[in-house]
């Protein structure tokens, strides 16, 4: 039922569970989502060491850790894991443009207090368009502004429109 030789089995119910601690956070119920984000990493962290670079277990690992800390009650073990965290991303060798890496630091350094480092990143996402929920939800936790980029709708609408035209010819 539980293979450990089964990383792709492995690496979904990591998923899941870092995905149930997120719900069980919106719920307010924090000490269940602390043992969801703890048993996450307790299956990602030695899937990430035997593959550093593989992009889909470093996501899920460094969204689990970030998770963990924001729902720890210990400062200092909540500051540790965002440490970690960060200095794990600004290791890696994949492709570090990755929206999704980027607002994973992001969220890191705004957790550190590093804001200053933080928004040159913030910065990058809005002009990309990227607006995953929860990087909305911290900016405005954060009170970030973080409006719809217009430019990027306007694109949106422009490449819909024109697949719309070629799919009609």
């Amino acid at each position: 039922k539980q293979d450990p030789t089964n990383h792709y089995w492995q690496g979904d119910y990591a998923g899941a569970l870092t995905e149930q601690a997120a719900e069980s956070l919106a719920a307010g119920d924090i000490a269940t989502a602390r043992l969801q984000a703890q048993a996450a990493l307790h299956i990602l962290e030695p899937m990430l060491t035997r593959d550093p670079d593989e992009r889909d277990t470093l996501l899920a690992t460094m969204t689990a850790k970030l998770l963990l800390a924001s729902v720890n009650n210990a400062p200092d073990v909540a500051q540790s894991l965002r440490e970690q965290a960060l200095q794990t991303m600004q290791a890696v060798k994949i492709d570090r443009k990755d929206l999704r890496l980027l607002a994973l630091q992001a969220e890191a350094l705004l957790g550190l207090g590093r804001n200053g480092e933080a928004r040159p990143l913030i910065k990058q996402l809005w002009s990309e368009g990227y607006r995953e929920r929860g990087l909305v939800e911290m900016l405005q936790r954060e009170r970030i502004a973080y409006p719809a980029n217009p430019a990027f709708q306007q694109r949106i609408t422009e490449t819909a429109r024109n697949s719309t035209s070629a799919v009609a010819q």
